[in-house]
């Protein structure tokens, strides 16, 4: 199944390319890029604003949790040395 934006964003082109094509006036082609533009940033709002309602305020699961905790316990490194580069082959 087509995604209904993704037809419809379709549509708009072939809508404005025929104009274009009709008239012979490429105007119509750039103002079809245009509408494409403005409807991709319509969607992308709204899935960006969709993402951050999902993850705003939520948590892992409790067991989820209890086996990501050990992790942090783990002892650091007390720093990090110089590379070493080994030439002789």
């Amino acid at each position: 199944m087509v995604d209904p934006r993704y037809r419809n964003g379709r549509q708009l082109a072939l809508i404005f390319l025929v104009m274009a094509w009709l008239t012979g006036n490429p105007v119509y082609d750039a103002m079809g890029s245009m509408c494409i533009g403005v409807v991709l940033l319509i969607i992308s709002a709204f899935v960006g604003w969709r993402v951050k309602s999902l993850l705003a305020g939520r948590s892992a699961d409790p067991e989820v949790q209890a086996a990501i905790d050990p992790a942090f316990d783990a002892p650091v490194a007390d720093g990090v040395g110089y590379p070493v580069l080994n030439w002789n082959h």
